[in-house]
């Protein structure tokens, strides 16, 4: 429940806000096993070409960093996420 996007949810950043905040409710493993899906996904984003979908994945990882850097900030998995969005992505703000 906690790990799948609603998909009648049609806005890709809404969907994400949404799923994101589902996430928070249902704690720090759900978050930690969405940290972990994330940064293994991450290299992917090297792959789009496409400028809306690029944007949408710098927004959604962004997105994840500020809502859950409270949360996670002492643990391994969340540094090492942290490292690789910088790495990739470079300082989105």
């Amino acid at each position: 429940s906690a790990l799948s996007f609603d998909p009648k949810i049609e806005d890709k950043r809404e969907q994400t806000q949404e799923h994101f905040n589902r996430i928070r409710t249902f704690g720090k493993s759900a978050a930690l096993i969405k940290t972990a899906d994330l940064y293994c996904n991450l290299p992917f984003v090297n792959y789009v070409n496409d400028f809306n979908t690029h944007s949408y994945l710098q927004y959604k990882y962004q997105l994840f960093q500020d809502m859950f850097a409270d949360l996670l900030h002492n643990d391994p998995m969340y540094q090492a996420f942290q490292e690789r969005c910088k790495g990739i992505l470079g300082e989105i703000k």
